[in-house]
């Protein structure tokens, strides 16, 4: 689907934002996504401008903005002014929007999530996306999973499981506290950064990333993502996880794809089976034909005498 880029500057209080709207051009966009980048980055860094090019080619409008800052409050800050300008700034409603960032964008995201309790905007909030979650703080190494805890919505987790800043045990134990299910995708052999993926190429990396994105927020918009939790997860409920869906649909399609080639498999054996017989019966009646025409041309003993007798008498 074609799509077209804007480039954007927000006026909020405490400062201006350069933003980038990434549009869907064949359809009105029902839902959309906020995306923004960890500490230190902007909103072009890492695969922030793949994953918004990816979902606006699948009907999402996505607006990735830059937000410089350390100070976590002052990014929630930012965070929930851009949401609260978001469908002003498209200039039509939505059904939906999704919160999503990285690192520490996503620390941001999960915020003001759990801030729009009791207001008009918590049912708005489809869905919470983080990539490269860190759990884990780098200086004192603190545990941030409070605000995970209190997350009521349902929320998407993709990071690497060589990640120092979010130990997958300890992800996963803390996934398993929570009220709500989540779903969370690991990237083999990535650190925090995908970039730094072990055995798979940079863009491989940013496609997978853009494909679990795509996929679960395809889910989340059809109504078909009820429960969602951590792979690898045992619980007292059953756990469902977006891996292990998909990989039901991939047996499903295989399936689907076997049968089709037994069908046709069948139809050509029936079909050479048929044309076998023929030829067989063709063959069959040839050789009877041409036995048939022997035993005629075969001469007959008793007459053969009388010919030589009458030859002999001239």
């Amino acid at each position: 689907m074609a799509t077209e880029i804007r480039l954007l500057t927000l006026v909020l209080d405490g400062g201006e934002l350069q933003a980038c709207l990434s549009i869907p051009l064949q359809i009105r966009p029902e839902y959309g996504m906020l995306l923004t980048h960890g500490a230190g980055g902007s909103m072009d860094s890492a695969e922030l401008p793949a994953l918004a090019s990816h979902l606006a080619s699948h009907g999402l409008i996505c607006l990735r903005f830059t937000c410089k800052g350390l100070n976590l409050n002052y990014r929630v800050k930012m965070y929930q002014q851009v949401l609260e300008k978001f469908q002003s700034v498209i200039e039509f409603p939505l059904k939906g929007i999704f919160l999503a960032g990285r690192s520490m964008g996503s620390r941001a995201a999960v915020m003001v999530a759990n801030n729009s309790k009791g207001t008009q905007l918590y049912t708005l909030i489809k869905g919470v996306i983080c990539l490269s979650y860190p759990l884990i703080g780098s200086g004192k190494g603190d545990l941030r999973d409070a605000p995970l805890l209190q997350l009521n919505h349902p929320s998407l987790f993709v990071s690497g499981d060589r990640d120092p800043m979010c130990p997958k045990e300890k992800m996963l134990s803390t996934l398993r506290q929570c009220d709500k299910t989540h779903s969370i995708h690991w990237i083999q052999g990535a650190g925090h950064g995908f970039s730094d993926t072990k055995g798979m190429r940079v863009l491989e990396t940013i496609q997978a990333v853009c494909d679990q994105v795509g996929s679960w927020c395809g889910q989340i918009c059809s109504g078909h993502l009820d429960t969602v939790a951590p792979v690898g997860c045992e619980g007292e409920h059953p756990l469902v996880s977006l891996e292990a869906e998909q990989s039901c649909d991939m047996k499903e399609r295989d399936g689907r794809q076997e049968r089709k080639r037994g069908q046709k498999s069948s139809r050509k054996f029936s079909v050479s089976s048929s044309e076998s017989s023929c030829r067989r019966n063709k063959t069959e009646a040839g050789s009877d034909s041409t036995k048939h025409k022997k035993m005629k041309c075969s001469a007959d003993p008793a007459v053969t005498n009388r010919l030589r007798s009458r030859a002999r008498t001239k």
